[in-house]
């Protein structure tokens, strides 16, 4: 229910698309609307594009379909949170996603997503401080270098999208990000020293990624608090470093046969965090 003129909050109601447009008329001066679990079923509501004072939109964890249209900037110019995820949406991300240039928060993550993403468009939205692309059966592609511009980006969450190639050394000036996930892809060569040297780092997620080499001598990602490393074609020794990792939670590395270890470690597995709004 609304809390004040402003804002519609309606989560797991099972409201239905149709009584958004019985209620277009007081839609529009709405800053803040979250109609996630909400069953909602059908293309993405454009009864939304009337709401010209939108800054948060939540629309998660529903059944919506479809393409989403480049009209999709009819939305608010003033859009700072935008979630979509888990629903089945289809096709290409459109490139008009990076006309909000006012946008913190965008969450695709968990859709049917099976063409291209604008990584140009989004590597233009300089204020992003997190982006989930997870978990979508994108066209196979390299990291877009322009996600290097997100240099507010604190989370980033990339996994199971067919990423190919190497980690660009373009993510290096993302200096703010606590949490890094680029696991289950279809990546190739080494990991970056900047990687495990970063300064703000909590949780970095590259399992599955077909990452080969060896891992540097010097880790000193030292507010590490989770780190998984398994499932790849790493070889050499595991870094005694990693035992000066003092905040460091979850180790699961799930070594190979070519691995060596100078001593005992203890490897866990954990819980996946999924990413929420704030």
């Amino acid at each position: 229910m609304t809390n004040n003129t402003n804002n519609l909050l309606l989560p797991s109601r099972d409201i239905g698309v149709a009584l958004l447009h019985s209620a277009h008329g007081s839609l529009k001066n709405l800053t803040y609307i979250d109609l996630s679990y909400n069953n909602l079923t059908g293309d993405f509501p454009t009864v939304l594009y009337g709401c010209s004072a939108l800054e948060y939109l939540d629309l998660s964890n529903n059944q919506l379909s479809g393409r989403l249209l480049d009209g999709i900037d009819m939305l608010s110019s003033g859009m700072q949170h935008l979630n979509l995820s888990s629903n089945a949406f289809v096709g290409d991300v459109p490139s008009a996603i990076g006309r909000f240039s006012k946008l913190k928060s965008l969450v695709l993550d968990t859709n049917s997503f099976n063409g291209n993403y604008p990584g140009a468009a989004i590597g233009g939205l300089v204020e992003l401080e997190t982006l989930t692309l997870a978990y979508n059966p994108f066209k196979p592609g390299p990291v877009p270098k322009e996600f290097g511009n997100l240099t507010k980006l604190t989370y980033l969450w990339l996994s199971r999208m067919n990423i190919t190639g190497t980690i660009p050394d373009d993510l290096s000036s993302l200096t703010e990000l606590t949490l890094l996930d680029l696991s289950q892809n279809k990546m190739q060569g080494q990991i970056p020293e900047w990687v495990l040297k970063h300064q703000k780092l909590e949780i970095l997620y590259l399992f599955a990624s077909n990452f080969s080499g060896e891992i540097g001598p010097n880790i000193t990602a030292l507010n590490l608090q989770e780190l998984d490393l398994s499932m790849n074609d790493l070889s050499g020794s595991i870094p005694e470093d990693i035992a000066n990792l003092k905040e460091l939670i979850l180790l699961f590395i799930l070594q190979p046969a070519h691995w060596t270890h100078p001593k005992r470690r203890r490897y866990a597995s954990k819980p996946y965090r999924y990413p929420t709004l704030q």
